[in-house]
């Protein structure tokens, strides 16, 4: 796994490794103990028991990016701590061999578009991703037609639907959410005659078969993500996941961190 900035060569092996018995947890979330469904706000709890051998080999971590310009100031900040989060994952694992790591940004406004030329391996891609994703919807503008966004839905149904497209045969998956708008399901139209393709209960269908934790970071009260939708549980609600407040992709960078490298922590024991 190639990364902008790695640990000192001169850190053994051991070292490196014994990082994962560090996991924390988030409040209720307990994302190393099997069957945990809680959802939470980011706040650090004892050890929930994650041992070396449970590590993952293989990461995939996808950003599903709301970019229309309600967004940027919060995207900026995350893409600012985005070298803290990878360096908050092991390494190497219990045997000593490197652990893989990919990235995929996938962003929308009221349509998608994934942004880095598919699977990345290192921060400075990510990064530059990020800032490709930001720029492109800062006008609230759509991704894939040169029009406006004049609705408040958005497109995050066929945003984390897009994930089936990436055939990623990691052992790990984590989908991280940013969003502050609610959504349709299909079949329905958003502006521009853009089709909504994918339907709540499929997503969530994806999620589970993935065994992914949807770890989102939107407005305090947001069907499907803070809460649950229609007859459904929301999507956070699934073992290993988190809920966060916008305003904690703001401010202080230290908590930026805190939050992130918690969340990266708890993907490494799943």
């Amino acid at each position: 796994m190639s990364r902008s900035i790695k640990n000192s060569d001169q850190k053994s092996i051991l070292t490196s490794a014994a990082n994962v018995l560090l996991c924390g947890s988030l409040v209720a979330m307990a994302a190393c103990s099997d069957g945990a469904t809680g959802i939470s706000v980011a706040s650090e709890t004892p050890d929930a028991g994650c041992t070396i051998e449970s590590a993952p080999k293989s990461h995939s971590v996808y950003f599903v990016l709301d970019v229309s310009g309600s967004m940027r100031l919060f995207l900026e900040e995350l893409s600012n701590e985005l070298q803290s989060f990878v360096e908050s994952f092991p390494e190497y694992d219990a045997e000593g061999e490197r652990i893989q790591l990919d990235f995929y940004v996938i962003a929308f406004v009221n349509d998608v578009k994934q942004f880095g030329g598919g699977r990345m391996t290192s921060v400075i891609a990510l990064q530059d991703a990020f800032e490709n994703a930001i720029e492109a919807g800062k006008d609230d503008f759509n991704l894939t037609v040169r029009s406006f966004n004049a609705e408040r839905e958005e497109n995050l149904m066929d945003a984390i639907g897009y994930i089936s497209n990436l055939n990623s045969m990691s052992e790990s998956h984590t989908v991280m959410i940013a969003t502050d708008a609610p959504f349709r399901e299909s079949p329905e139209l958003l502006n521009e005659g853009i089709q909504v393709q994918n339907t709540y209960e499929g997503v969530m269908q994806l999620l589970r078969t993935l065994n992914a934790g949807v770890h989102a970071f939107t407005a305090s009260d947001l069907d499907g993500l803070t809460r649950g939708y229609r007859k459904y549980e929301a999507l956070t609600s699934l073992p290993g996941s988190s809920v966060h407040r916008l305003n904690s992709l703001t401010g202080a960078s230290s908590k930026i961190r805190e939050t992130l490298g918690l969340i990266a922590r708890n993907a490494s024991c799943q």
